[in-house]
């Protein structure tokens, strides 16, 4: 079996059996030559017309030490000047450009519900209540939140999108990414000092309520879960009360 070594110019790469003049190493610590993917054991693997191999991790880790990423003010540049299909959704989460999964019809309910249920906010002037809108986090993430309750502002956001300290409640809808919202979406909100998410999981019926950030760490310190027959409020604004089962009893 293939294994590596650490040098001084990267990584060499060896196997049992291989002499000196076997085991070269580019300056970027990749074996010269046309290598040739394989596959076994769920992992492609890369090999050299020397015979050495090296697995395709090996070689994105020697890429993503190079990516340079994109900041949140170039990435509404290239949005202004149109480099994306109008139909794209996209986010930008630090510095990576990330498509968002498409809707499904449960999924498209659901936001639309939520919505709904929160536009009263915006009929007493309390509150902006937003779809799927760009948010900034930091310099290099920009996300589109499924719906997003604001701060009111007179400008209503035409000369800047909202920042952490505008955003009172971000909701996230979660069908297929519950995992991915959880593992990454959270902690995001969490360190850009979010003060409360709400993850609408439609497969487990239940809200998960996030709440009181800790930037540092990029965690809540309170979560609550809220099945079917309760009834949950945001915490800036205890007089709206949403049923769960009004958002989640029939998908």
């Amino acid at each position: 079996e293939a294994f590596e070594t650490q040098t001084n110019s990267g990584l060499a790469i060896d196997r049992p059996g291989m002499k000196g003049r076997h085991s070269r190493t580019t300056p970027n610590g990749l074996a010269r030559g046309n290598p040739q993917v394989s596959t076994g054991g769920g992992l492609a693997r890369l090999r050299a017309p020397c015979g050495a191999t090296y697995s395709t991790r090996m070689v994105t880790a020697e890429l993503l030490s190079n990516v340079r990423p994109l900041t949140v003010a170039e990435f509404d540049r290239m949005v202004e000047l149109g480099l994306f299909h109008e139909d794209e959704r996209i986010e930008l989460i630090d510095g990576v450009l990330v498509r968002m999964s498409p809707q499904n019809p449960k999924h498209a309910a659901a936001c639309s519900r939520v919505r709904r249920m929160l536009s009263a906010l915006e009929a007493s002037s309390e509150a902006f209540v937003r779809e799927e809108k760009p948010v900034i986090l930091s310099a290099t993430s920009e996300v589109c939140p499924d719906v997003s309750v604001l701060r009111p502002a007179k400008h209503e956001y035409a000369q800047r999108h909202p920042r952490p300290r505008d955003v009172l409640l971000v909701v996230e809808v979660s069908d297929t990414t519950i995992e991915s919202d959880r593992s990454i979406k959270l902690p995001k909100y969490a360190a850009a000092g979010i003060c409360e998410v709400w993850l609408i999981d439609i497969k487990g019926r239940a809200f998960e309520v996030f709440s009181d950030p800790v930037p540092r760490t990029g965690r809540y310190r309170e979560c609550h879960v809220h099945g079917l027959g309760e009834v949950v409020s945001p915490a800036s604004f205890h007089r709206c009360r949403i049923a769960v089962s009004d958002i989640l009893g029939d998908l």
